[in-house]
């Protein structure tokens, strides 16, 4: 009986999905504390993964799809949290880099809107990639802005 238990259903269906695409799931399970029978009732979206353990298991395997399945029917983006880096000014290195990767994440968004707009519509599947694209540049811009503020001394 799939989706047999309260507050089953649809939800869980998706967030088994993400678990799926995991490799190693007899470690993911020992790393997690739990038996892996436990686990593979989550695998089958049999049990609600529990929300208390979606930190843990982002921490073991770091995969964004699991922050993503929460935050984007919220429309929200995770950043990670970025420590100062010790260089006292913001020519550091780390935000230059950054800065190049958002120009390289650009380019690449602009050729796909291009390449999407060629037959002058945009496909449910093009604008999920130009979408991922986009949210992949807000992130980085929101962690340059983090790097910068970590370096502001008062």
């Amino acid at each position: 009986m799939p989706n047999g238990g309260y507050a089953l259903g649809k939800y869980t269906d998706g967030f088994s999905e993400i678990l799926q695409r995991l490799p190693n799931r007899k470690a993911i399970a020992a790393d997690l504390g739990l038996p892996y029978g436990t686990y593979d009732n989550y695998l089958r979206g049999l049990q609600s993964f529990p929300p208390d353990l979606i930190p843990k298991l982002f921490a073991i395997t770091g995969d964004w799809a699991i922050l993503e399945f929460f935050l984007e029917p919220l429309d929200l983006h995770a950043v990670a949290k970025v420590k100062p880096n010790g260089i006292q000014k913001t020519e550091s290195p780390d935000v230059y880099r950054m800065l190049m990767d958002i120009t390289e994440r650009l380019g690449t968004t602009t050729h796909e809107v291009r390449r999407a707009k060629a037959d002058a519509k945009i496909s449910p599947s093009e604008y999920g990639r130009i979408g991922f694209f986009l949210r992949d540049i807000e992130r980085l811009c929101a962690s340059i802005r983090e790097v910068i503020k970590s370096e502001v001394s008062e």
